[in-house]
């Protein structure tokens, strides 16, 4: 969408899009695409562009449909909801999924936010305090993963009414 003017341009077509996130180092805006199994990378636009690039400007594979995208503040790692109850993390800088948890459920977004807590990962002695641990880590790391995605809720918001008042 033109800030200036208001006209919205469609810039991706041919896939089922989910929800979108960008990166605010870099600008570029990272966009599911469910059909394709793929997060379609857009070039950055500056305001009062008149020509758009050819979209998108790269892609990046996932195993399974990518339905929502969060990137965290400091451009280095996306968070990637995915179907099958997955969740992947991405490395920006290297563009790919270094990682892949298997969350359960049907998550539909991600949000990602400043600095979660840290957590020991040293395993404990016992086969059964193992997999208390792991259930606690699991936890931890499911509510900073809800906390970061507020934060980020909150900040596309802001962004939104600090573009819409200009």
């Amino acid at each position: 969408m033109d800030i200036k003017t208001w006209q919205v341009h469609q810039l991706l077509t041919g896939g089922t899009f989910g929800t979108m996130d960008y990166d605010a180092l870099t600008s570029e805006v990272y966009v599911p695409d469910e059909q394709h199994h793929v997060l379609d990378v857009l070039a950055p636009i500056n305001v009062g562009t008149t020509t758009f690039p050819k979209e998108p400007n790269r892609v990046i594979p996932t195993d399974f449909p990518p339905v929502s995208v969060a990137i965290t503040n400091d451009g280095l790692l996306g968070f990637v909801a995915e179907r099958g109850g997955k969740v992947s993390m991405l490395d920006l800088l290297n563009r790919h999924i270094i990682y892949t948890v298997n969350v359960g459920g049907t998550p539909h977004f991600v949000i990602t936010g400043l600095y979660p807590t840290p957590v020991d990962t040293t395993p404990p002695k016992s086969p059964a305090q193992q997999a208390s641990t792991q259930e606690s880590v699991t936890k931890i790391v499911g509510y900073a993963l809800l906390m970061v995605s507020f934060v980020s809720l909150l900040r596309l918001i802001f962004l939104l009414l600090r573009l819409r008042s200009s």
